[in-house]
């Protein structure tokens, strides 16, 4: 049956494109499909955008629709770019471990850490020694971090070496509660721990998973020192993966259908197997499928079959958190000291500065997870973080600004969450499930797409080829 009937993929986001790239490398013929015009799903780059120039057609005028950013401990994705023959250092600006953390100014900042001309404070720099292994580069630089005093450099390393200690499974916890039960200075947690906490779950630390933010920061900060690097796009996201998978998997024998709808699954008579799919309201038989769409959109097209509905139940429970990115045209006068900062207070969380990324007068606001912002239309948040901004570093004003909001960004990483993440693995043959909401151990990050899909394509395979 799989050599006359073609291997499905439904969905078109990462961990799709990642599933598709894992079938085709082992000589499955595929058939992606896709109801958006192109492929990238929540990692995309935009056709269209109001700050480009149209006087031209550079790569530089595009915008993705959200600013992303890659660490040095997401092997499998770096491992998928290099399969269909992406060049890390083409498109990726690899930096060691630097945060630095700007606020509301502080008489006990020493004047050397205020901004030159703005009425801004930075707060907080930390940063890894290049030549030192992990955890050693951790340690170093929590000792010696700018902004805090000795009591809390000690209380940081206490976190950081309990992560290193007994992992024997204990019940989840927010957060917030496992900072408190680590003795975390209050001070401490607003300008490292929280800003980390929401940049690498989407949700806050009152509600996020304490299980999931350790996973993230044993495996970014514990095993390799490069783990921790910070890869920032230098391209568009559709020439990180999208574009070149696309041409890799059509070189290779595969298929992309955009603009193309799966409406409904159908299963054998026994309901025990999958046989066709529908796409635009006509049957399509296929010998397995790989659902990748969002959760909200998984959970609807497994709902009808009673197999799945134990399933479908759990996953439209996940919820979700939303991401906002204003992306700014900015004169020469706005420049920051290094590619990203981010601020303790206000309503921009993190703010990147692409001329340190070859792409000079681009400014990229990134507002995560729900918040007072929410409250706000397009124009009027777009309109606020740049006058925000401006206050902040006393800037002209910017030229053209466009804000892009994805109000499923993520699922809602809170306590127990990992509890309604299904497995790759259905009750139904020849089907299974890939994407970041997945039960891969990670929060919603490229990374978790990827792994989830190539985790998901091998179970596939491996259930056809040996039942």
């Amino acid at each position: 049956m799989s050599a006359l009937r073609p291997w499905a993929v439904i969905g078109g986001g990462w961990a799709g494109l990642a599933a598709a790239i894992t079938l085709t490398a082992a000589g499955r013929p595929v058939v992606l499909f896709e109801s958006a015009a192109t492929v990238g799903g929540r990692a995309r780059s935009l056709s269209r955008s109001t700050l480009a120039d149209p006087t031209t057609t550079r790569a530089s005028d595009r915008i993705d629709n959200g600013q992303h950013l890659l660490l040095g401990a997401y092997r499998q994705t770096l491992q998928l770019l290099n399969t269909i023959g992406v060049v890390e250092s083409d498109v990726l600006q690899r930096l060691p471990l630097q945060l630095t953390l700007y606020g509301t100014p502080d008489t006990a900042v020493p004047p050397d850490m205020r901004a030159p001309g703005s009425i801004t404070t930075r707060l907080l720099r930390l940063r890894a020694p290049r030549w030192l292994p992990a955890p050693l580069h951790l340690l170093t630089a929590l000792l010696r971090c700018e902004g805090l005093n000795a009591a809390q450099r000690h209380a940081a390393l206490r976190l950081a070496l309990a992560l290193t200690g007994d992992r024997q499974h204990v019940p989840d916890q927010s957060v917030d509660a496992w900072l408190t039960a680590l003795r975390q200075p209050t001070h401490l947690n607003e300008r490292l721990w929280r800003p980390l906490c929401l940049a690498a779950l989407n949700t806050p630390a009152a509600s996020a998973s304490a299980t999931t933010f350790q996973r993230v920061l044993r495996d970014s900060f514990l095993r390799r020192r490069h783990d921790s690097d910070l890869l920032i796009p230098t391209r568009p996201l559709a020439q990180l993966l999208p574009e070149p998978a696309t041409t890799w998997l059509t070189r290779h024998g595969s298929e992309l259908r955009c603009r193309q709808r799966v409406n409904a699954l159908h299963l054998d008579p026994t309901g025990q197997r999958l046989e066709a799919i529908s796409v635009a309201g006509a049957r399509y038989p296929v010998a397995a499928a790989i659902l990748a769409t969002p959760p909200h959109i998984s959970a609807r097209l497994l709902q009808p079959h009673p197999p799945l509905r134990p399933i479908s139940h759990a996953v439209a429970q996940l919820g979700s958190q939303p991401i906002t990115t204003v992306w700014l045209r900015v004169p020469d006068r706005w420049q920051l000291s290094e590619p990203m900062i981010g601020f303790s207070d206000g309503l921009v969380q993190w703010l990147f500065d692409h001329r340190h990324l070859g792409r000079p007068g681009l400014f990229a606001a990134v507002i995560s997870a729900h918040g007072e912002h929410d409250r706000l239309n397009s124009h009027a948040l777009g309109q606020a973080v740049a006058n925000e901004i401006q206050q902040r570093f006393q800037w002209p004003p910017p030229l053209a600004l466009q804000t892009i909001r994805e109000r499923r960004a993520t699922f809602d990483c809170r306590v127990d969450s990992s509890a309604l993440r299904p497995p790759s693995a259905t009750p139904v043959a020849a089907l299974a499930l890939a994407g970041d909401w997945c039960a891969t151990g990670y929060p919603a990050t490229l990374e978790g797409a990827v792994r989830s899909g190539v985790q998901c394509a091998n179970y596939l395979l491996q259930q056809i080829e040996n039942p």
